[in-house]
């Protein structure tokens, strides 16, 4: 399956984290609908993707899975002890800085990650009866070490073998400030790594992307950069739509950030 983009008359848009809560899936699923989005990447290990996922069977729509081990609130398929490395206390998903500090560490399990890798394609297959057209992860964590060596692992067992995974191995964003400087580079290191693993693994992977880093500071400036970047270039477009809601404030950050980014990419259809 290729999902890499062609240079025709619109961008390839990616939207992640269907399944996030029932605000972003009404938005993925709208502008899905509109044949604005080219793909979407969906995560389930919460509830809500199970229940609305059937209507992401929209022609020409390519769906993969969003491996997560993060999120506000975000538990695991698997029951994981604690000396997995990638849960707290309670139980719940670490974030995704304590996550990477734990991979530095090298204090992860890598076959309890595998385990829970596994749990989430299953959940996956019983939904669209299918393997996923791409592979890739919340907050780009299958990148970390051991984590990527865990989604490795999986993938040659699975025999997954000619499905994309996506990296930043080539990451672009139209942002200046420092948060998106030190996090454009950090992506590219991690996404360079397992770029390599995969080549070496005679896996595929899926580059180049664009996406917006620094959504604190999000501007209609900055998403029409990147329109304009990944329209003119053969870029993935990542983008994180949504709506506001309780459910999405309790597990999310990026509130704000993704309803402005709806509503760009619904204004597109005037353009």
């Amino acid at each position: 399956m290729n999902l890499n983009p062609d240079l025709g008359s619109r961008p390839f848009i990616v939207a992640d984290d269907f399944g996030l809560s029932s605000s972003v899936n009404s938005a993925i699923i709208d502008l899905a609908s509109r044949k604005i989005l080219s793909a979407v990447s969906c995560m389930t290990v919460y509830s809500d993707f199970g229940r609305d996922a059937h209507q992401l069977e929209i022609e020409n729509l390519k769906i993969g899975i969003h491996f997560t081990l993060t999120g506000k609130l975000g538990k695991p398929l698997t029951t994981p002890s604690p000396r997995s490395g990638f849960i707290d206390r309670q139980g719940h998903f670490r974030s995704s800085i304590d996550l990477a500090l734990q991979a530095f560490r090298g204090a992860l399990e890598t076959s309890a990650i595998q385990a829970e890798f596994q749990a989430q394609l299953n959940k996956f297959r019983q939904v669209f009866q299918r393997n996923p057209d791409h592979l890739d992860s919340h907050e780009h964590v299958h990148q970390l070490p051991m984590v990527s060596q865990a989604l490795i692992d999986l993938v040659i067992a699975e025999n997954l073998t000619a499905i994309p995974v996506r990296t930043t191995a080539q990451m672009h964003s139209p942002g200046h400030s420092l948060i998106d400087i030190s996090k454009k580079s950090y992506l590219r290191y991690q996404g360079l790594s397992l770029k390599k693993s995969l080549h070496r693994n005679g896996l595929k992977a899926l580059a180049p992307v664009i996406c917006n880093l620094d959504y604190r500071n999000l501007c209609l400036k900055s998403t029409e950069m990147c329109f304009q970047l990944a329209k003119n270039h053969p870029y993935i477009w990542i983008v994180h739509p949504g709506e506001i809601d309780a459910c999405l404030i309790s597990r999310d950050s990026l509130t704000h950030g993704r309803q402005h980014e709806y509503f760009f990419l619904l204004s597109l259809l005037e353009n």
